[in-house]
């Protein structure tokens, strides 16, 4: 994952994208407006996690594998999260036919193209 110049990169060389692409739009909703608030990631093939934290109109994205930062605006996080779910349900749906009506791809993609 990039978020402007900073790179963030499991050490353990993949992660279940499902699971990552519905928590990250989980996310985004666990985030309220002008709410300082954060939210954490935790990868299930490590201990490592990414943590969330809302300042206002932006979210810094930090995480326990290096010092990197990043922080983007709120609106820009949510849309490229709800962009990335898709992406991640169309591919497996293009892979695997079918895999769109699974019960977790439809609240997947409810949860990426909102109310």
């Amino acid at each position: 994952m990039r978020v402007g110049q900073v790179k963030f990169v499991t050490e353990f060389a993949w992660v279940p994208v499902v699971h990552f692409a519905l928590s990250i739009v989980t996310i985004v909703d666990e985030l309220p407006d002008n709410v300082p608030r954060g939210s954490r990631y935790n990868f299930t093939e490590s201990g490592d996690s990414m943590l969330f934290v809302r300042n206002e109109q932006s979210v810094d994205i930090s995480w326990t594998v290096g010092p990197q930062v990043a922080t983007c605006r709120i609106d820009q996080f949510a849309q490229a999260a709800g962009e990335f779910a898709t992406r991640v349900i169309a591919d497996l749906d293009r892979d695997y036919p079918g895999f769109r009506s699974h019960p977790v791809a439809i609240e997947v993609l409810d949860k990426a193209t909102g109310p």
